[in-house]
């Protein structure tokens, strides 16, 4: 999303923009706050404002009501729904009210937080014919863990022959929700169906082919990876993730969930032609840390240029992750919430050329 092009927008003397819906994009609070500076404009003319949905929180409220409280005159309808705004941030409006009350008609932020998905949950099943035999399903096959031996399963064209690997038994193509509980090192991911099962080149590992999406999970933090193109995400690890499908819209989102709270982790946009299946991937390979014979701690090596750090007077140990995914039936999100993008601009004088730069920007 364009967020300069918006505050350029508002900020125009001739454009005279009234209306604004930018529900269900990935604003953050860097993105509001480039929004804010053409709310402070004295040539803003907006009424109408929607951020449903847009990931604030209350320091993007912050800037909102610091950028309201200096063109306070045109603003009537606020919509800041499906955010996480905490009670620190829905205090920063209540603490304005008295300087916005005189334009502000409707203020909206409920539902709030981290509760607006479950109606779009669905429950999913591992399929057994695409199990890696290094793999043990159960829990009904929806657990899977390494096994210390190869399990007996039947031979089967789909399943995964080298990479430890699975898929779920059903194709989602609508809207769907689900969770995850993780240990070790592990992929979740969607893929179509016909993702190569025999091998270990990109062809069939999850993330690295244009017919799968992953997110690599690990003590060490998450990645995006498709195409074989990794996206960084900078946050501690979460071992319990949310993933969001909108097929329909061409969304997959995922998240760090825990009860009562909510952070975005990353979101991936493709037009999907085929349904898509849940996906995992279990790496097993040992833990290798450094034991100081000195201090009796542990020293996590260094992997720069691919090579171990060694210290004098230390030894080097290895030890086996156990790694285990779980698809969770508790989920802990509790509300509806559509995440297809919204991008409506309106006002007494369109601007034909100025709407497609904007959308140029998304």
């Amino acid at each position: 999303m364009c967020c300069s092009g918006l505050a350029s927008g508002l900020q125009s003397k001739c454009l005279l923009l009234k209306e604004l819906d930018v529900s269900n994009n990935d604003l953050k609070d860097s993105g509001v706050k480039l929004l804010c500076e053409g709310l402070r404009s004295p040539h803003c003319t907006l009424e109408t404002l929607s951020l449903s949905g847009c990931l604030i929180t209350k320091e993007g409220c912050a800037d909102l009501v610091s950028s309201l409280k200096l063109n306070p005159s045109h603003l009537k309808k606020l919509d800041l729904s499906y955010n996480h705004l905490e009670e620190c941030g829905v205090k920063h409006f209540s603490a304005g009210q008295k300087d916005l009350q005189l334009a502000l008609q409707t203020l909206t932020i409920e539902p709030s937080g981290s509760q607006f998905l479950k109606p779009d949950a669905c429950e999913l099943m591992l399929d057994p014919n695409s199990t890696h035999k290094n793999l043990i399903l159960s829990d009904n096959n929806r657990k899977v863990t390494v096994g210390g031996e190869q399990q007996p399963y039947p031979d089967h064209p789909e399943r995964f022959d080298v990479l430890e690997q699975l898929l779920c038994t059903d194709g989602l193509t609508g809207r769907c929700y689900w969770e995850v509980e993780w240990r070790g090192r592990v992929d979740i991911a969607v893929t179509y169906r016909r993702i190569e099962r025999k091998g270990e080149n990109d062809d069939c590992r999850l993330g690295k082919n244009d017919e799968s999406w992953s997110l690599l999970c690990s003590d060490d933090g998450h990645s995006g990876l498709h195409k074989n193109e990794m996206a960084s995400i900078y946050g501690a690890p979460s071992n319990r993730v949310g993933v969001y499908l909108d097929w329909p819209g061409g969304i997959l989102s995922f998240f760090a969930v825990s009860p009562g709270k909510i952070n975005h982790l990353h979101t991936f946009h493709a037009k999907f032609t085929e349904p898509v299946y849940p996906a995992f991937r279990i790496t097993t390979e040992p833990k290798v840390y450094i034991q100081n014979d000195l201090q009796g701690r542990r020293t996590w090596p260094s992997t720069h240029s691919g090579a171990y750090t060694r210290h004098r007077n230390s030894c080097m140990s290895t030890e086996q992750t156990v790694c285990t995914i779980e698809l969770k039936k508790d989920i802990f999100m509790t509300a509806s919430r559509q995440f297809k993008p919204n991008l409506f601009i309106s006002g007494s004088q369109p601007d034909r050329a100025f709407s497609q730069s904007v959308l140029q920007g998304l």
